[in-house]
C-alpha cells in the first residue's frame, strides 16, 4: 500500500516525470496527489510513446460533466455496510476520491478494498480508465422509427472488428459491460448456429436498458447509455511514428426515434443533449419510408418494405434534431452547424439499381508495403452520386440539410446493414442468418474518423478505380 504523503519516488505525474518529490493538488483542504499514469490503470509500459500525457479534461460520456483526471472517482469493493450504497446510484457501490493506492495501481477504499473501476465524479456512472489517457471522439446517430439504426450499429461494429486490422488499427470494446446490448445484437445477427435461423432485433427502447437512472437530490435524471470503443494504431500503421497519440476512444450514442417528439426532451430526461457535444452526426435516412422513392422503386424491387406501412415524417425528425443541436449548443438560428454530418442512406440493397450497381467496392486498397489505406476518392464519388439521387427524389430535404450544415462536411453514404431484403411472418420482418452480408456498413464511421482524425486513415492517392468506373457506366 502506498500513502502519497510519505512517498518520494520518481513517477509520471500528469505526463511529467517528477524526480525526488511528488506533486500534490489541494482538494477540500486535503492535499491529494495528481494521479500518476500507472494509478489510472494505464501502466508504466516500455512504449512511453503512449504514456507521456494524460488528457487535460475528461468529458463524462453519460452526463457530459467535464473534470480533470485527478478527480476521477473509484468504485469501492469492500463488502461492508456503508460502501454498498451510493447516493447517486442506490443500487451501486460507493464512489470515492482515493488518496491511497496499491503498488499494482489499484485504489484503496476506506475499508482497505482494492478498487480498479472508475467513475464520473458528477453522475457516478462507471467510465473506463482509458478515458484519462485517450482523446474521445463522440458521435451521435439518429433516425426515424423502423429506419434500421440498431441493425446498422450491429453491422457497423461487426465489420469494424474485421476491417480495422487491415487498416493497421486495433479495434476493441472500451467498456464491455456498457456495450453488452450491442454485443447481443451482433451475436443475434452474425453468430447463429445455422444459416436458416430467423433473426430480428428488438426495437430501441425509449427507456429501459438503453438508459441509466441517476439521482440528483430530489430529482431523478434519465441519461443515455453510450457505446465505447478503443482504437489504437498498430506497429505497421504508416503513421505510427508520426502521431503524438496512437489511441482514441470512440463514443457512440443511439436514440429511439420517439426521443425526437416535441416535449420528450426535458431537464430530467436529457436523452438527446449529447448531439450538441458530438464531433460527428449520423442521420439514418430510410428511402423505403419516402413516397417519392417508393414511386421510383416499388415496380423494380420485390423488397416488401416498399409496400410496408412505415411512413415516418423523416423531414420533421431532422428538423427537430437540428433545432435541438442549436438550442443545446447555444447557437443563433441563422448559424450553420459546424459538425460533420454523414447521411446514411439505409437499405441500399432495395434501391441499388438507382446507382446502376449491385455492390460498391471497398474504399481501401493495399499500399506497396501491404497495409491498406483509405480510397477516400471512392467515398467522395459515391457520395456525390447519392446526392444527385436526393436532389431528384428528396430535394426539399436535401436543401434543408445543406442550408443547416456546411456542404464540405456532408457525406451521403449508401448502406445495407443486412445486404438483402427481409422476409415476413406473423411476428414481422426477419432475415435468414446465412443471407446476411452487409454492404458499406463500416464506411460511415470510417468517413467520420477520416474527417476528425485524418492521420489515423491516410489516403491512398490514386485515380478512380476500374471497379468504381464500372458503377458509373
Amino acid at each position: 500500500m502506498l500513502d502519497y504523503k510519505n512517498r518520494l519516488d520518481s513517477y509520471f505525474c500528469l505526463g511529467v516525470i517528477c524526480q525526488d518529490r511528488p506533486v500534490f493538488s489541494r482538494f477540500n483542504d486535503v492535499f491529494l496527489p495528481f494521479f500518476p499514469i500507472e494509478f489510472l490503470g494505464i501502466g508504466m509500459a516500455s512504449d512511453t510513446k503512449n504514456n507521456r500525457q494524460l488528457v487535460p479534461v475528461i468529458r463524462c460520456p453519460h452526463c457530459w460533466h467535464e473534470f480533470s483526471p485527478d478527480l476521477m472517482h473509484y468504485i469501492s469493493t469492500s463488502q461492508v455496510k456503508g460502501l454498498d450504497f451510493d447516493h447517486r446510484l442506490p443500487e451501486g457501490r460507493r464512489r470515492f476520491l482515493p488518496s491511497k493506492f496499491h503498488v499494482n495501481g489499484n485504489a484503496i477504499d476506506p475499508e482497505g478494498g482494492s478498487c480498479h473501476e472508475t467513475a464520473c465524479p458528477n453522475c457516478h456512472l462507471k467510465i473506463p480508465r482509458l478515458m484519462a489517457q485517450s482523446e474521445t471522439q463522440s458521435f451521435s446517430i439518429f433516425g426515424s422509427p423502423a429506419s434500421g439504426k440498431s441493425y446498422i450499429l450491429a453491422a457497423m461494429t461487426h465489420k469494424l472488428r474485421t476491417c480495422m486490422s487491415e487498416l493497421g488499427i486495433a479495434f476493441d470494446d472500451a467498456d464491455r459491460e456498457g456495450n453488452a446490448i450491442l454485443q447481443d445484437y451482433e451475436d443475434e445477427l452474425f453468430r447463429q448456429a445455422t444459416k436458416i435461423t430467423k433473426v430480428r432485433l428488438k426495437k430501441t427502447d425509449v427507456f429501459g436498458d438503453w438508459y441509466n437512472r441517476v439521482t440528483f437530490g430530489i430529482h431523478e435524471k434519465i441519461l443515455p447509455k453510450p457505446f465505447l470503443f478503443s482504437i489504437k494504431l498498430m506497429d505497421n500503421h504508416p503513421n505510427y511514428e508520426r502521431v503524438s497519440s496512437t489511441s482514441k476512444i470512440i463514443c457512440l450514442y443511439d436514440n429511439a426515434g420517439e426521443s425526437f417528439q416535441p416535449g420528450f426532451e426535458t431537464e430530467d430526461n436529457p436523452v438527446t443533449r449529447h448531439m450538441a457535444h458530438a464531433k460527428g452526426l449520423f442521420f439514418v435516412l430510410d428511402p423505403t419510408q419516402e413516397p417519392t422513392f417508393r414511386g421510383a422503386c416499388s415496380q423494380h424491387s420485390t423488397d416488401p418494405q416498399w409496400s410496408g406501412k412505415n411512413l415516418s415524417r423523416q423531414d420533421t425528425l431532422l428538423g427537430e434534431a437540428i433545432s435541438r443541436i442549436r438550442v443545446f449548443g447555444a447557437m443563433a438560428p441563422q448559424d450553420k452547424i459546424n459538425t460533420p454530418l454523414v447521411v446514411i442512406l439505409q437499405k441500399f440493397d432495395a434501391w441499388n439499381f438507382l446507382l446502376k450497381t449491385d455492390r460498391i467496392p471497398n474504399p481501401w486498397e493495399k499500399d506497396p508495403a501491404g497495409v491498406c489505406r483509405m480510397r477516400f476518392d471512392i467515398v467522395q464519388d459515391i457520395s456525390n452520386r447519392c446526392r444527385e439521387l436526393l436532389a431528384k427524389y428528396l430535394n426539399p430535404m436535401l436543401m434543408n440539410i445543406e442550408s443547416n450544415f456546411y456542404s464540405k462536411q456532408i457525406f451521403y453514404i449508401p448502406v445495407s446493414a443486412m445486404g438483402c431484403g427481409p422476409s415476413r411472418d406473423e411476428s414481422g420482418y426477419y432475415h435468414l442468418a446465412g443471407d446476411i452480408n452487409p454492404m458499406w456498413a463500416e464506411v460511415p464511421i470510417l468517413t467520420m474518423l477520416k474527417l476528425n482524425v485524418n492521420e489515423f486513415l491516410p489516403n491512398l492517392q490514386k485515380a478512380t478505380s476500374e471497379a468504381t468506373r464500372r458503377t458509373n457506366s
